[in-house]
């Protein structure tokens, strides 16, 4: 996964779904257009995970805590911290909640 700041999507372009990115950086203009099926976005760093408390950890910021952020209080103990770098404390729930 690469992050792209100050990147601009001009372009999605497929014929049954998505096959490739166009985008310009800008603050060079540069464009470029690579073959990629998928996309991942984030606008904004507002969670919306109030809903969440008390039943996953959060940070200070409300973003669910994965991998190195959770500690052995988060986990119940020492023995239960995760493996994987977008695992929660939860089975079943990793990654970005949107």
């Amino acid at each position: 996964m690469v992050l792209r700041a100050r990147t601009q999507i001009d372009a999605l372009e497929g014929t049954d779904g998505l096959e490739r990115i166009r985008w310009r950086q800008l603050d060079t203009g540069e464009s470029q257009t690579r073959s990629i099926r998928h996309l991942f976005l984030m606008t904004g760093a507002d969670p919306n995970t109030a809903w969440l408390k008390g039943c996953l950890a959060l940070d200070d910021k409300n973003f669910v805590k994965t991998g190195t952020d959770l500690l052995p209080r988060d986990m119940g103990g020492p023995e239960m911290a995760p493996q994987a770098p977008q695992r929660s404390e939860r089975p079943g729930t990793a990654g970005s909640l949107l």
